[in-house]
């Protein structure tokens, strides 16, 4: 979605690489191939938006959490330990805690969990097949 909405891949490019399937290693193959990336550029845009994904679920209070098997719609080959992310969050949230106003508040104050994440039965499942008691 990033690659379209950015306008980095055009509509009729992303569906004819589509067309030659949705395997996540292959999109990513076909994007190099087609000339439509460079191999580092997806790379670099994937890193990214991982990094950019996990701040913003930083940054939100959810109601619950439903871990199921990952689904990579586009497999960059560019692996990142977790303890990488949450040092680079726990970096990001310092430099808006040194903010002046609603955001250093918002940084600082985050960490409060919604009503609803401490009532078990709104929890979500933390597997497939496993319901919430």
């Amino acid at each position: 979605m990033l690659l379209l909405k950015s306008h980095r891949v055009a509509e009729e490019d992303w569906a004819a690489v589509r067309a030659a399937g949705t395997d996540p290693a292959r999109l990513a193959r076909e994007l190099v191939a087609q000339g439509l990336l460079g191999a580092t550029e997806l790379e670099i845009i994937g890193q990214a938006a991982l990094f950019d994904a996990a701040f913003a679920l930083v940054l939100t209070s959810p109601d619950g959490w439903e871990v199921t098997a990952a689904r990579p719609l586009l497999e960059t080959g560019a692996a990142v330990p977790p303890a990488r992310l949450v040092t680079e969050n726990a970096r990001r949230v310092r430099l808006l805690a040194n903010e002046r106003g609603a955001t250093a508040r918002f940084a600082r104050d985050r960490l409060a969990p919604a009503p609803a994440a401490r009532d078990p039965r709104q929890t979500a499942r933390l597997s497939p097949g496993t319901a919430p008691s």
